[in-house]
């Protein structure tokens, strides 16, 4: 009796099944399978090499080690087929790299990476130095702003630069998605192209902040040549702001009150920097917003929650909220506020709320077990509006984060 041949598109569903759950994301499972049947080897590639992480330093001593550049380029020159795969790229810069023999030739192996959609590039510098774009090697750039106006590209992450001219994301930008961290916009920047694109770049996800001064604002202020915006925010439904300094949340304000059809917003905060005035912020989008997360660092004050909970009250019955997420780090207090929160989220100004999060991380390096059982007690002690709402549902963890040597 002949052996069973199951169709190559089944066969495809169980890979991409396989590979959806593979739980370390090394693909240990597909690469046997790639082995098996020559048929097979796309459809394991597809997945093996989708994501490409290059230059990561090993902070943590068990992390596997990162590819390096000489690796990349190693692949790509002996199986070029290899760059049709790649869809992401996070790619590490170090400063003193640049004359050595591996970035020989690596311009040229970059710009075969033709089908990306994701690009991240982060310079691993001194604590929180940005790297000088302009000082770093005209191939070396061509080749960047080349992947940066692929057709495909639809995000793009810069972290840890200065000096960056937009103009160079102007030719053929596709843009959805724009994440800068510690970065700066070059003050002057006329390297315009003489044939410009005929609408803004349509951004729909916006995450900034992290010392950036300016800069957020700067992009979006950005005028082409022929005067109008670079970026159109007509479609911008989800932005992301870290402010661990004052000016950074000046910033968000400015953002924020520009904006007035969000769906989420995502906002960190450092020991710096308070919730006051968040609620005026958000007015615009007052209609639109479905989602709110926050996550709060502000371990030497006596204020755990840093005023969110006076800002959310004033949200109270003028708002469409379906989803709240708070993450809080917490250093040796347990604080009185939760009751507060409690009180303003368990009354009937929040018409279309279903779920709240509220997830409290302390250290593992904690003199005592009681400030963990006293946190764990919350929903029974501060938090018990919320605990009992027939209504929304509420999702409570207490989780310790370990110290990493």
């Amino acid at each position: 009796m002949p052996m069973p041949v199951i169709p190559l598109d089944v066969v495809e569903v169980i890979l991409d099944t396989l590979a959806c759950e593979d739980e370390f994301g090394d693909f240990t499972v597909l690469k046997a399978c790639s082995f098996t049947c020559r048929a097979f080897l796309p459809l394991c590639r597809k997945h093996i090499f989708a994501s490409i992480t290059i230059n990561k330093p090993n902070f943590w001593r068990f992390a596997p080690p990162s590819p390096k550049t000489k690796m990349l380029r190693k692949l790509l020159v002996t199986m070029p087929e290899i760059a049709g795969y790649v869809r992401k790229l996070r790619f590490g810069i170090r400063l003193g790299s640049f004359g050595k023999q591996d970035f020989i030739g690596l311009p040229e192996i970059l710009t075969r990476l033709t089908r990306l959609n994701s690009l991240i590039l982060l310079y691993y510098g001194h604590g929180f130095e940005k790297l000088d774009w302009k000082i770093m090697p005209l191939p070396m750039t061509d080749a960047m702003f080349c992947l940066m106006n692929l057709p495909t590209l639809t995000s793009l992450e810069l972290k840890y630069f200065k000096n960056f001219p937009i103009s160079a994301l102007l030719p053929r930008a596709r843009l959805q998605h724009l994440n800068i961290e510690f970065f700066d916009i070059a003050e002057v920047d006329d390297a315009f192209p003489a044939i410009l694109p005929v609408a803004p770049i349509q951004l729909e996800d916006y995450t900034f902040g992290a010392q950036c001064g300016i800069g957020p604002k700067g992009i979006l202020e950005s005028r082409r040549s022929d005067g109008q915006l670079i970026f159109d925010l007509t479609n911008l439904k989800k932005i992301t702001a870290y402010c661990y300094v004052i000016e950074d949340m000046d910033v968000t304000e400015t953002i924020l009150r520009r904006n007035t059809h969000l769906t989420m917003i995502h906002l960190s905060v450092g020991n710096l920097v308070t919730f006051s005035g968040f609620a005026a912020m958000i007015t615009p989008s007052i209609n639109t917003l479905k989602k709110l997360s926050f996550e709060i660092s502000v371990y030497p004050t006596d204020c755990l929650l840093a005023g969110l909970g006076n800002e959310l009250e004033k949200m109270a019955g003028r708002n469409v909220l379906e989803d709240l997420a708070i993450r809080v780090f917490v250093g040796c207090k347990i604080g009185d506020e939760w009751g507060g929160l409690d009180r303003v989220l368990s009354n009937s100004g929040w018409p279309a709320l279903r779920r709240v999060s509220l997830q409290i991380v302390i250290s593992a390096a904690r003199e005592s077990d009681a400030l963990l059982q006293a946190l764990e007690n919350l929903p029974q002690t501060q938090l018990t509006g919320l605990s009992s709402s027939k209504t929304t549902n509420f999702d409570f963890k207490v989780k310790e984060r370990e110290v990493q040597y």
